[in-house]
């Protein structure tokens, strides 16, 4: 399923709809000449329809809302999505997907500590690889890479250590949280979250 926008002859903005399977089109008037208003009509429309539903010329924001709704609100960074979320809102509206460059990635989190930045590039890649995971956009973006300036992070844990740390974990779930940890080198809020559905064994 594709869904765009399309201003006709009278000024108004369309919301057209391209069914593949069927080779069928169907249009709904956003009812203003207005792209930003428009363009959140579109928004709005695409999160009503939970199936999924490609987005050629998506902007960043049409995908940040549909990964909100649809998965975000509920993952325990639900705070940090609601924080990137108005940042783009706030500094990139109009920002399509392919303009995301890592040019414009830099510019988005000018400003922030380097730890920051990475988290709320991380989260928008997030939503990226969640919309194109569902064939809804076809491409993420090369990802710009935040050179850290911050004071210097916790000491990574020596072999012996991490055997020791392994050694007294007494519960078969510590331990699954452990081997997890070490592999991954996860956020500890992200591996709460892990469910079978998002582990892919390709």
């Amino acid at each position: 399923m594709h869904c765009y926008l399309k201003q006709r002859d009278n000024g108004v903005w369309y919301i057209w709809e391209y069914d593949e399977a069927t080779g069928q089109c169907r249009k709904h008037s956003a009812r203003t000449r207005d792209r930003a208003q428009a363009e959140q009509k579109l928004a709005k429309y695409i999160l009503s329809q939970p199936r999924r539903m490609e987005m050629p010329d998506a902007t960043l924001i049409q995908v940040m809302v549909r990964y909100w709704e649809l998965h975000g609100k509920d993952c325990f960074g639900a705070g940090t999505v609601k924080l990137v979320l108005a940042r783009v809102l706030d500094r990139i509206p109009h920002m399509t997907v392919r303009g995301f460059t890592p040019i414009e990635q830099e510019k988005f989190v000018g400003g922030l500590k380097s730890a920051t930045a990475k988290r709320y590039l991380g989260q928008v890649h997030a939503a990226l690889s969640w919309s194109k995971h569902r064939e809804e956009i076809k491409e993420v973006p090369a990802k710009y890479r935040v050179i850290g300036s911050d004071a210097e992070g916790a000491r990574p844990l020596k072999l012996d250590e991490l055997r020791a740390l392994c050694e007294a974990a007494k519960q078969p779930r510590q331990r699954l949280f452990l081997a997890i940890a070490i592999a991954t080198a996860q956020r500890p809020a992200h591996i709460l979250e892990l469910t079978w559905d998002r582990v892919r064994f390709d």
